[in-house]
């Protein structure tokens, strides 16, 4: 998976110190987006879905799957709002 965009984690983060989480709603299987946390990485042999690289680093993605009208508040969503529908080429 490929971040695009501001904000993937500075390259002073160490090796051990940043991963992603693929948040999916449990009802629907859908993905809901990507967490990127910048604290000490799960411990070695929880299974990694695969990888997250944006710029020049790559960094371990791992998956939960939760309620998700249980964890975002349409007033304060989580992940930010949702996507709208997209604009007709006219």
């Amino acid at each position: 998976m490929e971040y695009q965009g501001a904000g993937f984690p500075a390259g002073s983060v160490s090796d051990s110190t940043a991963y992603a989480l693929l948040v999916v709603d449990d009802s629907t299987q859908r993905a809901q987006g990507v967490l990127i946390y910048e604290s000490r990485r799960p411990p070695e042999g929880y299974p990694s879905i695969g990888a997250l690289t944006g710029e020049d680093r790559t960094i371990p993605l791992y998956g939960v799957r939760v309620d998700w009208a249980s964890v975002s508040n349409p007033k304060c969503p989580l992940l930010g709002a949702p996507a709208g529908p997209p604009s007709s080429a006219q």
